[in-house]
């Protein structure tokens, strides 16, 4: 309904799509909830300064969903800027800026065990089909 009205009231706009994003994420609709997440940061970032926790918390939740959606190596950028952000308007210590550090640093050892599983994969196949 907002969308139909022209209110210019982009940022009431782009909570709105935030909060519908969140509901898809919910429910399992992860392409949905992607899709309306990236239209809230660009509505949100239209509004003003592009250092607040209302634009980090979108940035982590697209992160999440895109974790979702196996996208891992676009989640970390996203995650990454997060953190970028919240360094400039959190506390150290405050439980957001916590919880998206804590991302980064799960996402980042997920690639890792990914890439370790992924050469252990190649090695024991290699090793196969060199005996043959």
């Amino acid at each position: 309904m907002n969308e139909s009205i022209d209110s210019g009231n982009d940022l009431n706009l782009g909570t709105n799509l935030a909060t519908l994003a969140n509901i898809y994420h919910n429910c399992g609709d992860n392409i949905q909830a992607l899709e309306l997440s990236k239209r809230a940061l660009i509505l949100l970032e239209g509004c003003g300064s592009s250092d607040s926790s209302a634009l980090a918390a979108v940035l982590n939740n697209i992160g999440t969903i895109q974790i979702c959606l196996g996208l891992f190596n676009d989640a970390l950028p996203s995650f990454v800027r997060a953190s970028h952000m919240c360094k400039k308007v959190l506390p150290e210590g405050d439980p957001k800026r916590v919880a998206i550090e804590n991302n980064i640093r799960r996402i980042t050892e997920m690639q890792q065990n990914n890439d370790v599983n992924f050469y252990w994969y190649l090695w024991k196949f290699l090793s196969k089909t060199s005996l043959l």
